[in-house]
């Protein structure tokens, strides 16, 4: 698979990951009279990829390079409780947790050599970033 398919894989909306059922607290915004037009969304979407957006994509890129290193499953693990530290909300924790399991669900079928072992093991599951990263490093 081409790093361009892979790509349109995880944006395809019927891909099974839950990643694209998730808002990121657009519909609360909506509801507090926080976004009521365009002007407003775009300034919502602007604070999400500076905030979570960055601190997600931060930690999914060292999940990526920690893929290959000899001590992974360690990084892993640590990068897991720093992203848990790092999600103030209760419910964002939780809705990252369970969107990782399902792409980790989805990531092992198609990808069943990914190394997906080395992520932490927990009854919540790892965090979606980290499973993103190793996800793109699979």
């Amino acid at each position: 698979m081409t790093p361009s398919s892979m790509v349109l894989l995880l944006a395809d909306g019927r891909f099974p990951a839950g990643a694209h059922a998730h808002s990121g607290g657009l519909e609360a915004a909506v509801a507090a009279g926080l976004v009521t037009d365009p002007a407003t969304l775009a300034g919502f979407l602007r604070g999400r990829l500076a905030t979570g957006g960055l601190v997600a994509a931060a930690f999914a890129v060292a999940a990526h390079r920690a893929a290959g290193a000899a001590d992974r499953r360690a990084t892993l693990a640590r990068l897991d409780a720093e992203l848990d530290a790092r999600t103030a909300a209760p419910a964002l924790r939780a809705v990252s947790r369970r969107q990782g399991r399902a792409l980790l669900r989805a990531g092992r079928e198609i990808w069943p050599g990914g190394g997906f072992d080395a992520l932490p093991t927990g009854p919540s599951g790892p965090h979606q970033p980290l499973v993103l990263g190793l996800v793109a490093a699979a």
